[in-house]
């Protein structure tokens, strides 16, 4: 699972990164899209702040988090949609599959919706066109049902971002993660380490009827 920034950040940007690591584990998403809905959210977390320190605290915290994903670059976000996304072959079987995923979410979230037909009918019909359309109304629905939608694993990763904020706060600038990031990128290209341990990641995914798999919700 993508885990570019830590899942369990605290304070106002909670939600934020909380919906940014849901939205980078569907299936079908751009990597764009969920960056400019996380730029959104923490804009608009900021902004309601009264308080100027509050604020200044926020946007700091906002434009480190975003940093971290940019450090992190496409390739997590590649591995992740490959892991996240199964093959449905014909076009009658996903959208089978998407209207019992739509009514599956409901279920848990609107039980009122998962027994409207007609409902689940024109959902898919109008989002139904694409992969990327459908990921997107799935994106929406976590958002919207937010946070019973999700569920947050620890992110063992989470301690090095937290000492890195407060780094920043204490004075160090961000260039010196890039120049460090940098540094080790290229020391990557020239020898290559093999890591015979993968690390755990974090997830923020969908829950669906026993199956923890966000697949469950993209179709």
């Amino acid at each position: 699972m993508f885990n570019p920034g830590q899942a369990q950040s605290t304070g106002l940007l909670q939600k934020c990164c909380d919906l940014r690591n849901a939205c980078f584990d569907t299936c079908g998403i751009s990597f764009s899209y969920c960056v400019k809905q996380f730029q959104k959210c923490t804009v608009n977390a900021c902004v309601t702040q009264v308080d100027p320190e509050r604020t200044k605290s926020c946007e700091t915290s906002a434009n480190l988090y975003r940093m971290t994903v940019s450090l992190g670059g496409c390739s997590k976000f590649d591995q992740t949609q490959q892991e996240n996304c199964d093959c449905v072959v014909g076009e009658a079987r996903l959208r089978k599959k998407r209207l019992k995923t739509l009514k599956s979410f409901y279920k848990k979230h609107n039980k009122k919706h998962a027994e409207n037909k007609e409902k689940l009918d024109k959902l898919v019909e109008k989002h139904g066109t694409n992969t990327g359309k459908f990921a997107k109304l799935t994106y929406k629905l976590v958002s919207k049902y937010y946070p019973k939608s999700i569920k947050i694993e620890k992110d063992p990763q989470h301690a090095m971002y937290e000492a890195m904020m407060n780094d920043v706060k204490k004075g160090r600038a961000a260039d010196d993660y890039r120049d460090e990031a940098d540094d080790k990128r290229s020391a990557a290209e020239i020898e290559p380490e093999e890591d015979d341990n993968e690390p755990e990641t974090t997830t923020a995914y969908v829950e669906d009827d026993g199956d923890s798999e966000v697949i469950d919700l993209d179709a």
